[in-house]
């Protein structure tokens, strides 16, 4: 059984000793000592009759007294070296404006004694710096703070090895005092004297230790005002930093990338405690400045759910400046952030309703959320070669790092789990939904009728891409005189007399509707789709529909499940010779009314919102955010070959330092 002397210098201020002391009697073993030195402050002698008065009939507690005030590093000197009898105890130095809890110091020695080298270890605390909960300091109160520490003790791994340690609560084995000495005289009255000892000893291969499992209250600076404090802090310093010129380094390393991930995100843990909304941010940093389906679905998504939920969490959207400017996101409600604006909040969650492409993405989002849900839409860029891109590395970390993943279908689910695995049992590790799209349900038209090359025609979608086949499908509808043709996707003008092009992604939802609504039938020609926007936002509209669209496990799954009443309007075809000869035979005069499309955009937000509130309550699985915190925080350390550099002015730079960090990296091991 070891043996502790707890040493508490003593200078004003005795109701928080007192406090200090009442919980020393209930939670200290009395086979520990406890020796109070009085520094001799303003009012030592009333002090010491107090001290005296408590201490009465403890026989493990002394009591002594400077004969005149030497600041608080002589102080502890004093009692250490000279007044402290008991050589073969180790030493805890306690603040005196501390408030100890039930099995502190025995879990902080257990802590001590599992490895040689821990030269001394601090408890987590309420205000104590690095040790902090939650971290950094805020504005808090003793009771939250100590309740989201209880909350999540068990989930912190049992010690942390920090860079230095904070003194209101420090142990210290006692051979290293016996080798090494204590504090240096030379910082006076306090400050930055324990971090010149961690320094000192850590130069000797001894560390520095945070018992994540023990909890001391810390009152703060009762002794000194804040302006003396500010004063005593810079002044030691300048002093620490001259002998120690990596200390800054160190620290700033261990804030950077060697946080524990519940640290880094602990005033989200506070906040759960304390029982405030969940703050999610919406990410669409990578949402384009034009009008496509990832866009239709952004924005959509966005508008509904916040309209519906608004009051129940609080949410912020991450986007860049052209998609605002060009969408007008601000104009749905939530707190916008840009880029070169990231906040210094966490979130409880993080949804990005798309794909990754850009690894930077995933680090910004490991250091924004405490949990992760992406949507899956597709995977062309895999399958597709000449679109790849060394996206690979990108879309099989999704999987990897994310607490819940959104398919748009189950094929988008299915062709995801067989690309990368061939069984989608392996994906098990994090929750998974399908939740289909939706439509608009407004049809209302704000803008004046668009004037379009025919009166009646045939519309297609698609766009430049080769998946998409709109150059296939020319070379069948140029040998169709008959029916007039307007395609979405290509370059704006006219093919030949019956065929019409609009140039995709630049026209208001406004003209895309209408041009939905007026048309005879869809020809939807794509060889690759994850949903498939096009079919529903036609069907939408009831009345004569007819579609032809590609033979695919997607179109049949849609068919079967989402648009079973409307199926009878759906034609899929093999070939294009076989959709040439379908479109010969159909007379768009006698295509019967179909049932309308009426799933809409708020069903699609509150099943989005039903998974994502269940992904916000089930359990931190804390080995699979540290695994994800650790892999993200060493791509964030060594830079990433896979980074997008978006700005030409810096590329040169960023090129060469990415190159001098992975060299460094190599060399490293890592």
């Amino acid at each position: 059984m070891r043996n502790v002397v707890v040493i508490i210098p003593v200078y004003a201020d005795w109701p928080s000793l007192e406090v200090c002391l009442d919980s020393l009697k209930r939670y200290l073993a009395a086979h520990h000592k406890v020796i109070l030195v009085n520094d001799c402050g303003p009012e030592a002698d009333w002090l010491e009759k107090k001290i005296l008065s408590f201490i009465h009939g403890l026989p493990n507690y002394q009591y002594y007294s400077n004969s005149h005030n030497l600041g608080f590093v002589k102080t502890c000197n004093r009692a250490v070296l000279e007044l402290n009898t008991y050589k073969d105890h180790d030493v805890l130095l306690l603040n005196s404006d501390t408030r100890v809890t039930e099995g502190f110091l025995e879990e902080m020695l257990e802590v001590l004694y599992s490895a040689e080298k821990h030269g001394v270890v601090c408890p987590r605390s309420n205000n104590a710096s690095i040790l902090s909960v939650p971290f950094p300091n805020q504005i808090t109160t003793e009771e939250l703070s100590y309740k989201t520490f209880l909350s999540y003790r068990d989930s912190w791994p049992r010690y942390t090895i920090i860079p230095t340690g904070v003194g209101f609560c420090i142990l210290i084995r006692r051979e290293l005092i016996a080798n090494f000495g204590l504090f240096d005289e030379i910082y006076g009255k306090g400050y930055n004297e324990e971090n010149d000892f961690c320094m000192r000893i850590s130069e000797y291969g001894y560390s520095c230790i945070m018992a994540n499992h023990a909890f001391v209250f810390h009152i703060a600076s009762v002794s000194f005002g804040n302006e003396l404090k500010a004063q005593l802090d810079s002044k030691n310093h300048k002093i620490l930093i001259q002998r120690y010129s990596y200390y800054s380094k160190a620290i700033t390393e261990y804030v950077q990338y060697r946080l524990h991930p519940l640290d880094h995100f602990s005033s989200v843990l506070y906040r759960k405690v304390e029982g405030k909304k969940s703050r999610i941010l919406f990410n669409l940093l990578r949402l384009p400045a034009a009008h496509n389906g990832t866009s239709e679905y952004n924005l959509n998504l966005l508008k509904l759910f916040y309209e519906r939920f608004k009051e129940k969490y609080e949410m912020t959207v991450l986007v860049n400046r052209m998609a605002d400017k060009y969408h007008s996101v601000s104009i749905y409600g939530p707190n916008i952030i840009y880029p070169d604006q990231m906040p210094e909040q966490k979130f409880e969650l993080a949804f990005t309703p798309s794909q990754i492409f850009y690894a930077e993405d995933f680090i910004i989002l490991n250091n924004m959320a405490l949990k992760l849900v992406f949507t899956m839409q597709d995977i062309i860029v895999l399958r597709c070669t000449y679109l790849n891109n060394d996206q690979h590395y990108n879309f099989k970390m999704i999987s990897e790092i994310a607490d819940g993943l959104i398919f748009i279908s189950e094929y988008s689910y299915r062709d995801y789990c067989k690309y990368f695995a061939g069984d989608c049992s392996k994906y098990s590790h994090f929750a998974m939904k399908v939740i289909y799209h939706g439509v608009n349900q407004q049809n209302d038209f704000h803008s004046n009728k668009v004037e379009v090359a025919f009166d009646q025609y045939i519309l297609i979608l698609g766009n430049a891409y080769k998946h998409k086949a709109i150059e296939s499908l020319l070379g069948v509808i140029k040998d169709i005189p008959r029916y007039n043709f307007i395609i979405i996707g290509g370059q704006d003008g006219y093919i030949q007399t019956n065929i019409f092009c609009i140039k995709s992604g630049k026209r208001s939802d406004d003209e895309i509707a209408q041009l939905y609504r007026n048309a005879q039938a869809l020809i939807f020609p794509s060889f690759y789709e994850g949903f498939g926007l096009p079919l529903i936002n036609y069907l939408k509209w009831g009345g004569k529909r007819k579609i032809f669209a590609h033979y695919n496990e997607l179109n049949q799954e849609l068919m079967n499940n989402l648009l079973s009443k409307q199926s009878e309007a759906i034609t899929l075809f093999h070939s294009f010779n076989e959709l040439k000869d379908l479109i010969l035979r159909e007379d768009f005069d006698k295509v019967e009314s179909v049932t309308k499309f009426d799933r809409s955009w708020l069903d699609v937000a509150i099943e989005t919102e039903r998974f994502l509130d269940q992904v916000i309550k089930k359990d931190i699985d804390v080995c699979h955010l540290e695994q994800r915190w650790s892999r993200l925080k060493e791509r964030e350390r060594c830079g990433d070959p896979r980074t997008v550099i978006h700005s030409f002015q810096v590329v040169i730079k960023a090129l060469l330092k990415r190159i001098f960090h992975r060299v460094k990296c190599m060399l490293a091991g890592i």
